[in-house]
């Protein structure tokens, strides 16, 4: 049976080929038709995939260029979406080719995502009366921590000064996920002395290093020196404005207390047993200094404080226990303390035995931060800083800057971050 098929089919389609008759000639043309279309069909859809990889390449990197804006301080939405468009019309995803480009920024400003869609190309497709589809990806990119080079969380911004930063008796820093600037180009820029020592990403001094013997094995990495300074990241940042007292005189020394944020003039005094919430806000301190001393307790959720003259200087010590976590947004976004520039220098001291927990950054840049400690300790949560003009760590004080902790966003322009494409 098979082997008469073998030999009736060869026979038939000899003789269907050789044909010349109207109706075999018309079923020709169908077939080659269908065989044509059939082809160009098959054609068509590999142009499709070709140009979903091509557009799947262009979201890439449209999502990356605008996420890379997010970076800037000055960044707006127009910029970003200015961004994406380039990156996509440099593959031929335009207006002009029935193109789209949809950009859409996340709440807290770190992410975006990107949607492009045009119709994809036809060749055959459109003969046979099939409409061209139309092809739609996403993607989306962001900041994230950049981890792979440790970024200066802890900068200090003198030019010369001798012992701009100093560790004496059984002071330690703790920062491993991250790294200290010391931009002074003094011969004596670090000094260590007793058995105070540096845990850190990086240690990384434009001047010298200097100590007691002995004393210089405890800094971890071994410091790098000649560094070039660095420029203060946040010296672009605008400080608080100012409006006219809404507390004066303000001290309390018992009992529980609320307060409400605003412009405390001739400062802010908390002493004695005084449990004290702070309401979220900026705290104006004017004419006066923060002082929190006793085993006063003082506690609050994004807030931050603006020393705004010579005067507020900040004065913690005794007993006392704060916890404070910066704004994560307004002028003080990230940030628990921020000194004015244009004040002359001031003296900030911490003391105390209990110790403390700042999630934000510390700015204090024409100042010197002077912490003393007879126990407990500092801590300041991950991407953040604590940048100031100089910095003298003495007794048993302890600056942790705990990199498992996410209490607070850094502030515009400070922390290393790098852009990434997301799941």
């Amino acid at each position: 049976m098979i082997e008469r098929l073998v030999r009736f089919v060869p026979r038939r389609l000899i003789r269907f080929l050789n044909d010349r008759s109207g109706a075999a000639l018309l079923l020709t043309g169908f077939l080659l038709t269908g065989m044509v279309g059939a082809v160009g069909l098959a054609m068509d859809v590999g142009a499709w995939y070709l140009a979903k990889r091509g557009m799947r390449t262009a979201v890439d990197g449209a999502a990356l260029a605008a996420a890379h804006e997010l970076i800037r301080p000055d960044f707006t939405a127009a910029k970003i979406i200015a961004a994406a468009e380039k990156v996509a019309a440099r593959n031929d995803v335009t207006p002009e080719n029935g193109g789209t480009v949809d950009v859409t920024v996340s709440a807290d400003g770190q992410a975006v995502t990107v949607a492009i869609a045009q119709p994809a190309p036809t060749y055959f497709a459109h003969a046979l009366m099939i409409s061209a589809p139309l092809i739609q990806v996403e993607a989306a990119a962001g900041l994230v921590p950049d981890e792979s080079s440790p970024n200066e969380c802890i900068i200090i911004l003198s030019p010369d000064a001798k012992d701009a930063l100093q560790l004496g008796g059984s002071a330690k820093i703790t920062a491993p996920g991250c790294g200290i600037q010391v931009n002074s180009t003094h011969g004596r820029a670090l000094y260590v002395s007793g058995s105070a020592g540096v845990t850190a990403g990086s240690i990384c001094v434009a001047g010298g290093v200097s100590g007691t013997t002995g004393a210089i094995q405890n800094l971890s990495p071994n410091p790098s020196t000649g560094c070039a300074a660095v420029a203060d990241p946040l010296a672009d940042t605008a400080p608080p404005a100012i409006r006219r007292c809404d507390f004066e005189e303000v001290s309390l020394t018992h009992g529980e207390h609320t307060l409400s944020p605003g412009v405390y003039c001739d400062g802010l005094s908390i002493g004695g047993s005084a449990d004290v919430t702070l309401e979220s806000g900026i705290y104006t301190i004017v004419g006066g200094r923060l002082q929190i001393k006793g085993s006063a307790t003082v506690k609050g959720n994004e807030v931050g404080f603006y020393l705004a003259d010579e005067d507020a200087e900040i004065d913690i010590g005794g007993n006392a226990r704060v916890e404070i976590t910066a704004p994560v947004n307004g002028v003080l976004e990230g940030m628990v303390f921020f000194a004015d520039r244009a004040d002359p220098p001031a003296s900030h001291a911490i003391s105390n035995k209990t110790g403390h927990t700042f999630r934000g950054t510390v700015y204090l840049p024409k100042s010197e931060l002077v912490y003393k400690k007879d126990g407990g300790s500092l801590n300041v949560s991950p991407f953040v800083a604590v940048i100031v003009d100089q910095l003298h760590l003495t007794g048993s004080a302890h600056l942790r800057v705990d990199s498992s902790d996410s209490g607070a966003p850094a502030p515009a322009g400070a922390g290393s971050l790098r852009v990434t494409l997301l799941e």
